[in-house]
């Protein structure tokens, strides 16, 4: 809850038009209080329901259709058990799910603003003299989740670099 009011309460007051903002992850914690607060912002929606990231053939029809100029990116399985029970399908998700959006966006000419959304996780147990923790820290992922959500993050700053090229 702290964290998606931080999110909220960061975005108040920006200058976001009306329909521009699209939320992955939208019926997520965070995601319905993204919604709940920007009703002008929209999930990844098509004609029949909720557009699952990895199918990157329906994310390409979608951005056909419908191209935002914000994207805030909060898709992702999250609960650290299950990504010890199941490590492929969280790395399917966090990490080729945001590859495939990735690249959909790339494909469709997308050229506005991405925040993706990681963990403090991917920083594993920070020393005391750390804190408070800052993105100079290394990264040591201490679980499945983290290194999904830290290879993802390495994957966003890649393509955020001017000429980059996806495969």
């Amino acid at each position: 809850m702290v964290f998606a009011e931080g999110l909220v309460t960061a975005m108040k007051g920006k200058n976001i038009a009306a329909s521009s903002l699209l939320v992955t992850g939208h019926a997520g914690f965070v995601g319905q209080h993204a919604l709940s607060e920007w009703p002008f912002a929209c999930g990844l929606e098509g004609p029949n329901g909720a557009i699952d990231i990895l199918d990157k053939p329906a994310l390409l029809q979608h951005f056909s259709n419908n191209m935002p100029s914000k994207v805030l990116h909060l898709a992702a399985l999250s609960f650290v058990p299950d990504s010890f029970k199941a490590p492929e399908k969280t790395f399917e998700v966090n990490f080729f799910g945001t590859l495939r959006l990735l690249d959909a966006l790339t494909a469709s000419g997308f050229n506005g603003r991405f925040l993706f959304v990681s963990s403090g996780d991917t920083y594993g147990v920070a020393p005391i003299e750390s804190m408070p923790i800052n993105e100079s820290l290394n990264l040591r992922p201490r679980n499945p989740y983290a290194v999904s959500k830290g290879s993802a993050e390495a994957l966003c700053y890649q393509w955020s670099q001017p000429g980059h090229l996806m495969w």
